[in-house]
């Protein structure tokens, strides 16, 4: 698996991200990543006020058939990323990203594709 290596992340998302990292426990089956999460409810069903869409940190067990990808910062720091689960979205080496902290509270994150223009 080739690194991702062609993202940038802003200030505020490498600060939380850092966090929530040195905060995971890791077991020795476990990766730390982001994975998609669509919605968060509460337990009646309703939708956690403040909630949005994106990438939230988590410690999962590897799955080989889930699109993981290897991320590498600029700053060094590695995680992988568990792709929205989306017909056609995959990331990819040859391209570059950007990865925003997009809802404090929950901690969610965005990446997105950069395109030049």
């Amino acid at each position: 698996m080739l690194p991702i290596t062609n993202v940038s992340i802003t200030e505020r998302a490498a600060i939380a991200l850092d966090v929530r990292k040195t905060l995971a426990r890791l077991g020795p089956d476990d990766i730390f990543a982001l994975v998609f999460i669509s919605n968060f409810t509460n337990p009646d069903g309703t939708m956690v006020e403040g909630f949005v869409p994106g990438y939230s940190p988590a410690v999962t067990k590897w799955n080989d058939g889930d699109g993981c990808v290897l991320v590498r910062l600029p700053s060094g720091m590695e995680f992988y990323v568990i792709p929205r689960p989306r017909t056609g979205y995959e990331l990819s080496p040859d391209a570059s990203y950007a990865i925003d902290l997009i809802e404090p509270r929950h901690g969610t994150f965005t990446i997105e594709l950069v395109t030049a223009g």
